[in-house]
């Protein structure tokens, strides 16, 4: 199966450079983040998954925020068959601010139908 968290932690990096992408919030959190999670989903066949992602942005200001979640739609819209994503839903995509210091932030939330590429 893709490993769909770390897949998309690697294409949004190379998208979104110089922004940081992970999978968790380090101590020392960046001005600009963008974390990857998987938050669901399960196996569809034994060749399909079926995840749900989470994507948190972090930055300054909410509109910079924003525009860098729009950049991570814009690169998700990219992915193709070829790249292992069959299906890709968006979800929901909103201000989050974050709950420890209520800095700007925004969500998006994904499903997916990925198999393994060759």
């Amino acid at each position: 199966m893709l490993n769909v968290q770390a897949d998309l932690r690697r294409r949004l990096a190379a998208a979104l450079d110089p922004v940081q992408v992970r999978v968790s919030v380090p101590a020392e959190r960046p001005r600009e983040l963008v974390v990857v999670r998987r938050e669901g989903g399960g196996q569809v066949s034994e060749l399909q998954d079926g995840p749900g992602v989470g994507v948190f942005c972090f930055a300054q200001t909410e509109a910079r925020a924003c525009a860098i979640a729009e950049a991570v739609a814009d690169a998700v819209n990219a992915l193709t068959f070829a790249d292992g994503y069959e299906v890709k839903r968006m979800d929901v995509m909103r201000s989050s601010p974050d709950p420890d210091d209520d800095s700007p932030r925004w969500y998006l939330s994904y499903t997916f139908t990925t198999h393994e590429p060759r």
